[in-house]
């Protein structure tokens, strides 16, 4: 990216802070799915925060397969947690019963994310790339933020040199974002509703692209770096498990 040493190095937040910040809008948005009557302005505000979590995730994914000292090990985390996260993700969003398939979880998707720069990276046969793409594409429907991410993972690859073609991608990806949000959700809600709720979800989004575009120092938290790298992955199924004994025992 485009930036003097001496813009980056005046920027306040590390890859971890940015990864907690998206932790605890992650947790708000998962609260209110899970307990909150859609619809109403918390619920719709607290969902909305969430938004700003994924794209993030993504985008350090995207950074993290650039610099990880081993690609295979990082594809194995991916898995390893996806799998263990697949059963406590499904227990805190089924709707109706103690368990049930509610998709997969973002970890999984994250995995699939990761394929998806392997391809661009060692797959030259253009038609061969492109079959693959559509593949892993296919395979996210079941995944959380099924096609969004593995898009969007494309595209932070292709412009991630560029500070000008990123600004452009998360500005773009932001609006649409926001379209998709109220198109989608204009049928279950009042149109003014859905504007709102559109327009705190593009926010959200967009403002994950601020805090990395123009707060992001380009560093790890000098502190605690073991403890960091686990946590991440740790917390999801973790919370998960909570969030989904909790509505468990409210059904009662």
């Amino acid at each position: 990216m485009e930036n003097t040493a001496e813009t980056v190095k005046a920027r306040a937040f590390s890859a971890d802070t940015i990864k907690y910040i998206a932790i605890a809008a992650m947790v708000l948005n998962h609260l209110a799915n899970v307990f909150l009557e859609d619809g109403t302005m918390l619920c719709e505000c607290l969902k909305a925060v969430g938004y700003f979590t994924a794209p993030a995730m993504i985008y350090f994914l995207v950074e993290g397969y650039y610099h990880t000292r081993s690609r295979k090990k990082y594809f194995q985390r991916l898995l390893i947690f996806g799998a263990v996260s697949e059963v406590p993700f499904c227990l805190a969003f089924t709707e109706n019963g103690v368990i049930a398939f509610a998709g997969l979880d973002m970890i999984l998707t994250l995995a699939l994310c990761y394929l998806m720069i392997r391809v661009y990276q060692n797959v030259r046969n253009r038609s061969l790339q492109m079959l693959l793409y559509l593949i892993i594409l296919v395979a996210s429907y079941w995944c959380d933020w099924a096609l969004w991410a593995p898009v969007l993972t494309l595209a932070f690859v292709y412009t991630r040199s560029s500070e000008k073609k990123l600004k452009e991608t998360w500005l773009l990806a932001a609006m649409f974002f926001g379209a998709e949000n109220y198109f989608g959700s204009a049928g279950s809600m009042s149109a003014s509703a859905a504007a709102v709720s559109s327009v705190l979800g593009m926010a959200a989004f967009g403002m994950a692209g601020v805090c990395i575009l123009h707060l992001y120092n380009g560093k790890r938290s000098e502190n605690h770096r073991k403890f960091n790298k686990w946590f991440f992955y740790v917390f999801y199924p973790v919370h998960l498990t909570v969030i989904g004994v909790l509505r468990i025992a409210l059904m009662h």
